[in-house]
C-alpha cells in the first residue's frame, strides 16, 4: 500500500511519454520539483518498462477500477499495444479515485420497521470501491457489507462508511412503525395525451416506508417512474398501482382522453382546485362585480341561475359569464322546493329554466342544482344533468356580512371543494373579491364544476348527486 501511494503521487505530478515495443516502454526524465527523477519507474529499477505498467494495472484492478487485459499486460484501451494513452487512462482513474469521498445520496432517511433497502455508495466511476459499513446501533438498524440496511427496531441511529483511502461519511436513519394504512393522493384522474400527474403516497401517522414501487397496467397508455410521475401517452384507461415493502398497495384509475369543450387545457392537475358556485341569480350589479374579479385573475365559476331572472341586464351578465368561460347551471325556473311540488311541476321548472338559459347563451345547461339542496329522488330523472350540491356552505344569505362569508370560505375550502354562495347580494360580491384574490394567491385554481370533475377524474352521471370532487 505504501508503494501504491507513492505511485499515486507520481502519476498526479507528471505526464509520461511512452513508446510501444514488444518488451520495453521507454520514458524521458522530467525536471519538476526534483531533478533526474524517472517518472513511471514503479519498481525502482532505474527504467520504465512493461513491468511498471503491469504493476500499476494490477494495483488499480485490486481497487475494483480496472480489469487486467491478459492478451497484452498494460493495454488498457484494448488497442493491442502499450502506449502513452494507457498510462494516461490509469493516471486519470487514480486521480479520480483520490478525489472520491464515500458520500451517501442523502443525509437523512426514514424507513419502516422490518423494511430493507440499499444505501450502498456508488462512486462516479460506477464502482463501490470496497466501502465498509457499520451501524451505531444494531438494535435499530442492521447493515451488511453491501450497504443493505434493515429496520430492526423503532428509533434512530447512524450508518458510517469508510473507503480504502480512509475517507468517511455518515447517514442518519430513523426507523418508524410498520404501516397499516397506505393511500395515494388520487384514486381516479383524467388526463389528456401528453399530460403528466404526480402521484403522492401516504402511510398512517407514526409509520414509514422508504421504498415505493409503482406499476402501470398498460405501458402503452401511460408510464410511471419510481417517483410516481405518470406520463399519459394515448387515449385509454389504465390502473397505476403502488406497493410498499410489507405488501400494502394503493391504486389510481386514470382515464386518458381528449379534453371536452370548454375545459381549459392550461390548468395544472397537480395544483389544488376549488369550484366557486353562485345560486339564485343573476343580479346585474352584484353578479357583474363578481365577474370583474374573476376576469382579473383569469378565474372561472359556475352560476346556477333561476330562469325567471334571465331578462334585461341580468341576461347580459350571464352571457358575459358564459363568454368568459364560466359554467351556467340550471337552478329551476322559479326556485320551488321539490318537496312541495308535483312531478309535473318539477319537470316544468327544470325544462323552463333550461329553455331560458338556451335563449341567452345558445346552449343548454350542463349541470343542475336543487333549490335548497332538497331532493325528491323520483324527480332527479328530469334533470338531464349531474346534480351538484356543495361541500362548503358560506350561509351568505343568512349573515349578509362580507367578513363572515370570507372567513367561512377561506377556512373551510380545500382541494376539490364546491363552495356555495349567492350572487344576489352585494355583501357576497364584496366577499368574493377577497375570496377570489386570496385563493389565487394561495395557489388555488378557480374552476368550473365540469373542469373540476374532469381534472379530478369524475365522469358525472345525469341525475346523480355530488357534494365534493377530490
Amino acid at each position: 500500500m505504501k508503494k501504491f501511494c507513492c505511485l499515486i503521487v507520481s502519476l498526479l505530478l507528471i505526464s509520461c511519454i511512452i513508446q510501444s515495443s514488444l518488451t520495453t516502454v521507454y520514458a524521458t526524465k522530467i525536471e519538476f520539483y526534483e531533478e533526474n527523477i524517472i517518472y513511471g519507474d514503479i519498481d525502482n529499477d532505474g527504467r520504465v518498462t512493461l513491468s511498471d505498467v503491469t504493476y500499476l494495472q494490477r494495483a488499480t484492478a485490486n481497487l475494483c477500477i480496472l480489469n487486467t487485459n491478459q492478451n497484452c499486460a498494460g493495454d488498457l484501451d484494448c488497442d493491442n499495444q502499450c502506449s502513452l494513452k494507457d498510462v494516461v487512462i490509469i493516471q486519470k482513474l487514480i486521480a479520480k479515485l483520490i478525489s472520491l469521498s464515500p458520500e451517501f445520496k442523502s443525509k437523512n432517511i426514514v424507513i419502516g420497521k422490518g423494511e430493507s433497502c440499499s444505501v450502498a455508495i456508488v462512486d462516479d466511476l460506477g464502482y463501490n470501491s470496497k466501502i465498509r459499513y457499520t451501524s451505531s446501533n444494531p438494535n435499530v438498524i442492521n447493515v451488511d457489507s453491501n450497504g443493505k440496511i434493515t429496520g430492526v427496531g423503532v428509533g434512530s441511529c447512524v450508518i458510517f462508511s469508510v473507503n480504502l483511502l480512509g475517507k468517511t461519511s455518515s447517514l442518519n436513519v430513523t426507523v418508524k412503525e410498520e404501516p397499516i394504512k397506505f393511500t395515494l393522493n388520487h384514486s381516479r384522474f383524467n388526463l389528456k395525451p401528453g399530460d403528466s400527474l404526480d402521484l403522492n403516497s401516504y402511510v398512517n401517522k407514526g409509520a414509514a416506508a422508504y421504498v415505493r414501487k409503482y406499476l402501470t397496467s398498460d405501458q402503452s397508455i401511460a408510464s410511471v417512474n419510481n417517483y410516481g410521475i405518470v406520463k399519459a401517452k394515448k387515449e385509454g384507461t389504465v390502473k397505476i398501482t403502488c406497493k410498499i415493502y410489507n405488501g400494502l398497495t394503493a391504486s389510481c384509475n386514470i382515464t386518458i382522453k381528449k379534453i371536452p369543450d370548454r375545459i381549459r387545457t392550461n390548468l395544472n392537475p397537480n395544483k389544488p382546485m376549488v369550484a366557486l358556485t353562485f345560486d339564485d341569480g343573476p343580479n346585474y350589479s352584484s353578479t357583474s362585480l363578481i365577474l370583474d374579479t374573476l376576469e382579473k385573475y383569469n378565474a372561472r365559476a359556475t352560476f346556477f341561475v333561476v330562469g325567471c331572472n334571465l331578462y334585461g341586464n341580468n341576461a347580459k351578465s350571464m352571457k358575459r359569464a358564459y363568454e368568459m368561460g364560466c359554467e351556467i347551471g340550471n337552478h329551476t325556473y322559479s326556485h320551488q322546493y321539490f318537496c312541495n311540488i308535483s312531478a309535473t311541476t318539477a319537470k316544468a321548472e327544470i325544462n323552463g329554466c333550461s329553455k331560458a338559459i338556451y335563449n341567452v347563451i345558445g346552449c343548454y345547461p350542463t349541470v343542475f342544482r336543487l333549490p335548497g339542496g332538497i331532493s325528491v329522488s323520483s324527480y332527479l330523472q328530469y334533470t338531464k344533468a349531474p346534480v351538484i350540491n356543495w361541500s362548503v356552505d358560506t350561509r351568505d344569505w343568512e349573515s349578509l356580512n362580507s367578513n363572515s362569508v370570507y372567513n367561512i370560505a377561506m377556512s373551510q375550502s380545500g382541494d376539490g371543494d364546491i363552495v356555495l354562495m349567492h350572487d344576489l347580494y352585494m355583501s357576497t360580491a364584496y366577499a368574493s373579491q377577497r375570496i377570489i384574490t386570496d385563493l389565487v394567491n394561495n395557489g388555488y385554481q378557480l374552476v368550473t364544476i365540469s373542469e373540476l370533475a374532469y381534472y379530478k377524474g369524475y365522469n358525472l352521471n345525469n341525475g346523480s348527486i355530488y357534494y365534493k370532487l377530490n
